[in-house]
């Protein structure tokens, strides 16, 4: 049996409080199973609930896509309702091959609709030579950077980057107990969702299937002019480095 037709499951973990307990309940009529977190006989919020999805590989488990809700109002298993939830989504995916006589780094950015029209558009692309460390976690470091310098950006909106990588420290890297790359923590309005480029299951995936595939096709063009050799240069100081960044103009530019 391929990959592709293994039967999905779904995990949901939910955390409260010290001191807070769980109550079940079976709805009769909806067929549901209600679950609440509840704290001296009053419903209260969850302090976090996790959604993931995965298929049962040869000794382990394949992950799809994981959630991470900070309250339980936001939680749902749609992961079209899940991207209502932010003001902006994008997939970012680093493709890193050698090139230039070093390392080349080239970043896809994918913007993704969350009004549920299920539009994918490439929106960016950032170029950069070798890091002393991951060079995934350093492009989105750099493109939070650019979502934070444009004029448009509002704190006060919440935003998402749907990733592939680093799964094991996601859920430090949202509840800001790690910082992303050197001392920079992802901001409080942001959130990391993973999900793999290499199954097609949902909108989550398509995004960075279309992101890494953004990312190969910008390195490969820029191979063939060697002036552009320039751009992936090894980084000295990853504080202080300005990536290059090549924006472009989709069809569907979301509510940014």
């Amino acid at each position: 049996m391929s990959d592709e037709r293994k039967p999905r499951k779904m995990e949901i973990r939910i955390a409260v409080d010290a001191g807070d307990s769980l109550q079940g309940t079976w709805d009769q009529e909806t067929q549901f199973l209600k679950i609440r977190a509840m704290r001296d006989g009053e419903p209260v919020s969850a302090r976090g609930i996790t959604e993931t999805t995965f298929y049962e590989g040869t000794g382990r488990r394949k992950f799809i896509h994981e959630t991470m809700f900070g309250k339980s109002s936001d939680f749902t298993v749609d992961p079209d309702e899940t991207l209502r939830l932010y003001h902006q989504v994008w997939a970012v995916d680093t493709n890193s091959k050698p090139g230039f006589g070093g390392i080349m780094n080239v970043t896809g950015v994918s913007v993704v609709a969350t009004d549920g029209s299920n539009v994918i558009a490439p929106v960016a692309v950032l170029f950069f030579g070798r890091t002393a460390g991951k060079a995934e976690l350093y492009g989105w470091r750099r493109f939070i950077d650019v979502v934070l310098s444009n004029p448009r950006y509002d704190a006060g909106h919440r935003y998402a980057l749907i990733v592939d990588a680093e799964y094991s420290n996601l859920a430090d890297f949202n509840q800001r107990r790690r910082p992303i790359h050197g001392d920079f923590y992802l901001p409080d309005n942001f959130t990391l969702i993973y999900a793999t480029a290499d199954k097609p299951d949902s909108i989550l995936n398509r995004a960075l299937r279309a992101s890494d595939a953004m990312a190969t096709k910008y390195r490969e063009r820029v191979l063939k002019l060697p002036r552009n050799a320039a751009y992936f240069a090894d980084i000295v100081d990853e504080e202080t480095h300005q990536v290059a960044v090549g924006l472009i103009q989709p069809e569907y530019r979301g509510r940014f």
